[in-house]
């Protein structure tokens, strides 16, 4: 999971309005699941490349 600084990739008012909910903590925000990998594809991977 990679850390950026909101000021730096996030408009001003963004922050402003994210920052009425929370202030001071680290906030996660999840790539959108059509980007997700189904379950156990690095595995599957990894196992294949490990046997060759």
């Amino acid at each position: 999971m990679k850390h950026r600084n909101t000021s730096k990739v996030l408009p001003k008012e963004l922050i402003m309005e994210i920052q009425k909910y929370i202030q001071g903590e680290t906030l996660y925000i999840p790539k959108p699941e059509i980007e997700y990998e189904n379950w156990g594809i690095f595995s599957f991977w990894l196992e294949i490349c490990i046997r060759t």
